[in-house]
């Protein structure tokens, strides 16, 4: 256990809460982080737009999100090797997002999952759903949850 950790960022400072956590877990066991970040597929941005001209747009931001995304992870887990760590980094694409994160744990064969959650409650739990609830419900390897101190409760 804790060979190898799945460390889901979206960019945010929030999702960030979970790396010091994530980092104390590999200084203690020598294990191997990877990075994940998951993606909307172009698919899923374009279900009701008008003209040609609104599909090739939203493909070249869409393109502009995967290369921000890339740059972020290799950014991330180019300073964390330069403190000793062994970070590798993963960009997906998939509709729910906790469902990737559950599927690619299995594929790279991690045995924990360590990520933040917003804390959300009541409202805010419905309206936007819970990644991490549904990580942790779904996932047959251990999850580690980091309540983010920034989380917004009145969401």
């Amino acid at each position: 256990m804790y060979q190898h950790l799945i460390l889901p960022l979206d960019g945010s400072p929030l999702a960030e809460a979970a790396i010091p956590y994530a980092l104390e877990l590999a200084r203690n066991f020598d294990s191997k982080i990877t990075l994940l970040r998951v993606l909307l597929p172009a698919s899923q941005l374009f279900t009701e737009l008008g003209s040609a001209q609104d599909v090739t747009m939203m493909m070249e931001l869409h393109k502009r999100e995967q290369e921000l995304a890339q740059q972020y992870l290799k950014a991330k887990a180019g300073s964390l090797k330069q403190e000793g760590y062994n970070v590798s980094a993963h960009l997906a694409e998939g509709i729910s997002v906790a469902d990737f994160i559950v599927r690619e744990s299995d594929a790279l064969d991690a045995d924990t999952i360590v990520m933040s959650t917003h804390g959300r409650t009541g409202v805010g739990r419905f309206l936007f759903g819970s990644v991490a609830e549904n990580v942790l419900r779904h996932a047959e390897i251990p999850v580690l949850l980091i309540r983010s101190k920034a989380s917004d409760r009145n969401l």
